[in-house]
């Protein structure tokens, strides 16, 4: 007990240290992004949103070591101008999912709707603004207004990938009872039933009309992805806490993820029958338990039971990591070693 307290401790003294890293080098971000900016060089939000990203990964992929697997549709590799919908199961689910955008070229001209609060985090915040995310207040008037001007922006670029999660917060015991509660003097009818989904929330069609109004039509198509823990977890984050993730090194929370792309998407009720879709997974998935996939080959069997296979779509293991982790690691380990030597002067 006593020693398992001790571990708890240090796992959670370590990261405080990953964690002055970080923020160190975020800083040291913001000089190189006033640099280029002043250098005029190419596109600098795209360098400077990459190198984010090998940042973020190297500081955070000790806690989430357990593979990645994906299923999807190559198709995707090809499609220059995307809607991206996935459901939301963790507060921290947002890496992963940037891994896997990342392996399938799909990162760099990622443009993100978040709810307004987060606009405020310190110097995250500032970056978020800087890579043009867009933020909603939730007030459906302003929001018309936000999200029409953010992607007119958006559409003169010649790529894009605008991601954003059609029910609107992470799954939990919480947000599942208020779901329930808006179910209950809310019934969904599709297709001359009740909708009312157990495994997901149900989601707000509000903002994706919005957001398909305002491309009208610009976009290819949609990446549909549907996330799921390794093992199943009704409620991800309630066993998955920070405490938890921070300092529980026997217990490693895993992914899995099937990503679609569908061209047509005029349909009134889309987002309801692709949600219907994740729920019908979840359901089939939950039937393994607390059973982890542990090898490519248990993924595809368990995949084959799920959907129905594509010959066409691929399977891979990934995993949250970056090849800039050791140039990131030595940049720090100088920076503190330099440091030192002026404290000891």
């Amino acid at each position: 007990m006593l020693l398992s307290k001790i571990k708890r401790i240090a796992n959670f003294l370590l990261f405080g240290v990953v964690m002055i890293f970080y923020f160190e080098g975020i800083i040291l971000l913001g000089f190189l992004l006033i640099i280029i900016t002043l250098l005029r060089v190419g596109d600098a939000t795209k360098y400077i949103k990459r190198i984010w990203f090998h940042l973020t990964i190297s500081v955070l992929s000790f806690l989430f070591p357990k593979p990645i697997y994906i299923y999807y549709d190559p198709k995707i590799l090809g499609k220059t101008k995307n809607i991206v919908i996935s459901n939301h199961l963790t507060e921290y689910d947002w890496l992963m999912l940037f891994t896997v955008l990342y392996r399938l070229k799909r990162f760099d001209n990622i443009c993100i709707i978040l709810k307004n609060s987060l606009r405020n985090i310190p110097l995250l915040g500032y970056g978020m603004k800087y890579f043009g995310y867009i933020f909603l207040n939730r007030k459906l008037e302003k929001d018309r207004e936000i999200i029409s001007e953010g992607i007119k922006r958006l559409k003169k670029n010649n790529e894009y990938d605008l991601l954003f999660f059609p029910e609107g917060t992470y799954l939990d015991s919480v947000s599942s009872q208020v779901c329930k509660e808006y179910m209950d003097k809310n019934p969904c009818i599709l297709n001359g039933q009740i909708f009312r989904p157990t495994e997901v929330l149900l989601p707000r069609v509000t903002g994706f009309n919005l957001i398909k109004e305002s491309l009208n039509g610009d976009a290819d198509g949609i990446i549909d992805i549907t996330m799921l823990v390794n093992p199943y977890k009704k409620y991800p984050q309630d066993y998955y806490t920070y405490t938890k993730t921070l300092t529980d090194f026997t217990d490693r929370v895993g992914f899995v993820f099937y990503l679609d792309y569908i061209e047509n998407y005029n349909d009134k009720n889309f987002i309801y029958k692709r949600f219907k879709i994740k729920d019908d997974i979840f359901k089939v998935y939950k039937k393994l338990k607390n059973k982890r996939i542990s090898s490519l080959c248990e993924f595809k069997m368990l995949t084959q039971k799920i959907k129905k296979e594509n010959d066409t779509f691929k399977y891979e293991i990934i995993y949250v990591h970056s090849e800039w982790a050791p140039f990131f690691y030595t940049i720090f380990i100088y920076t503190v070693l330099f440091g030192y030597r002026l404290f000891k002067k």
